[in-house]
């Protein structure tokens, strides 16, 4: 099991949980994949609340605010990648017709963060370490192990995190469809596919997939406590097994077996 003490940047960093119900998020995840929690108070009866494994910090969740919720935002995921200079980025974000939701801020002594969209609407968040280098541990159960973009132009999504971030990127015919996936230099860092008819009405986004060491039993969690399958249990060669589920709030995730690294 491989502790990280930092994270190149391109690479995905970070997780973080937007929910209307911290409470009982903390308890499905917590039996999902055995996560302690360390709240940290940011507002009245609100708390960035660190998840934890091994007593190392892996992912975050917060309750939703009120000006989000006043906006029409549902409970989500959203995924850092690492940058050494997000002032920079945000300026390329800038020129290349993304959008900055968020100028770059000082999360105090811990790092610089900010929120970016890109020109198919999907949100990213950019993380910029200081003391705080992000997740401890990627591809073990309970963290982060593949990010994923669901597309509708795929060219143009493609060109944009190329130019963003200095990916390189690889498609190829997968089945019925094309799929993309990222390097920066030789590490594969995400994918990317272009979505079918049938999600016509989802927007596009990026998703997250934890690792899992046993997707029967968690995909049982999540019918436990009223979260949805969004798409049952696949198998692919050289992946392993996976799944597409909601939890009880509805943040959406992906959930993978296969071998730990």
């Amino acid at each position: 099991m491989k502790e990280f003490t930092s994270h190149k940047p391109g690479t995905f960093c970070w997780i973080e949980l937007a929910t209307t119900d911290p409470e009982n998020a903390k308890k499905f995840y917590n039996e999902l994949f055995g996560w302690d929690f360390f709240d940290i108070p940011i507002a009245e009866n609100n708390f960035y609340t660190l998840c934890k494994l091994n007593g190392k910090d892996v992912a975050a969740l917060y309750g939703i605010f009120p000006e989000q919720l006043a906006m029409n935002l549902p409970p989500n995921w959203l995924p850092y990648v690492a940058s050494n200079d997000v002032f920079y980025l945000t300026k390329l974000v800038k020129e290349n017709n993304g959008k900055v939701i968020t100028e770059p801020c000082n999360s105090m002594d811990e790092g610089i963060a900010t929120v970016i969209q890109d020109l198919e609407g999907a949100y990213l968040g950019v993380w910029q370490a200081k003391n705080h280098i992000g997740a401890s541990y990627k591809n073990i159960h309970g963290t982060i192990t593949w990010m994923e973009h669901a597309s509708r132009d795929n060219k143009k999504a493609i060109q944009f995190y190329e130019k963003i971030f200095n990916w390189s990127s690889k498609t190829e015919q997968m089945g019925e469809g094309q799929y993309t996936t990222f390097f920066i230099n030789d590490e594969i860092c995400a994918g990317l596919y272009i979505m079918p008819p049938q999600l016509d009405g989802d927007p596009s986004h990026w998703l997250p997939y934890f690792f899992t060491s046993n997707i029967d039993k968690s995909l049982e969690t999540a019918d436990k406590y009223k979260g949805d399958i969004l798409m049952p249990k696949m198998f692919l060669q050289g992946v392993g097994y996976f799944a597409v589920i909601k939890d009880a709030q509805g943040a959406a995730l992906g959930l993978v077996q296969g071998e730990e690294m």
